[in-house]
């Protein structure tokens, strides 16, 4: 099982990742991802201590899936399970690997598309562009930017892939995110006391 500290070391490097071709994909192919080690201090690779915390590791991820990168939320599971929503309106799910209590990567990876109401894919940025996701008993939360929301989906477990294709149960547009400027949205939520209450 993963430890905090190093899920927390790599759910701050994927944030890192980024796409590097245009190529179409299928939708329902391996998404391929690599991934390389990064030291605490590039000055001195050594060094595993930054106070009183201790770096257990860090890996940078990329993939020539166009999909893949612009992660802005991500929640981890106790059993190793990620699940990370996308600028460009995506899940991205998998599970962290480890090597001697070290993150060393990451596998089965899957990419699908945040899907509305309807159950279709996001049609603009602005509709696409997700912020921040949260694992609850009642589904997983998720924000959206620019056009301001809370999308809640039931049933979305990162370790089955078809569980990504559902619809949100609720679209929630709360009256304080009225006067929300255009690219300042909810970078961040979290569940309270399990009070989900939109």
């Amino acid at each position: 099982m993963p430890s905090l500290l190093s899920r927390l070391c790599i759910a701050g490097v994927v944030l890192l990742a980024a796409c590097a071709t245009d190529r179409p994909v299928n939708p329902d192919a391996p998404v391929r991802v690599t991934a390389k080690p990064v030291p605490l201090d590039s000055k001195d690779p050594a060094r595993t201590e930054a106070g009183s915390l201790a770096y257990v590791g860090g890996v940078v991820l990329s993939s020539r899936d166009p999909r893949f990168g612009g992660l802005s939320g991500l929640r981890v599971r106790d059993d190793g399970w990620a699940l990370a929503v996308s600028d460009n309106g995506n899940w991205v799910s998998f599970r962290i690997v480890e090597q001697d209590g070290r993150p060393t990567g990451i596998d089965r990876v899957s990419i699908a598309p945040l899907l509305d109401a309807q159950g279709r894919p996001p049609a603009s940025k602005a509709a696409a562009d997700a912020e921040s996701v949260e694992l609850t008993d009642d589904g997983v939360i998720v924000t959206m930017e620019v056009d301001h929301r809370f999308q809640v989906y039931p049933g979305v477990d990162p370790s089955r892939p078809e569980t990504l294709r559902a619809a949100p149960r609720i679209t929630s547009r709360p009256a304080f995110v009225a006067d929300w400027p255009r690219d300042y949205g909810a970078e961040a939520f979290a569940a309270v006391d399990g009070d989900t209450d939109l």
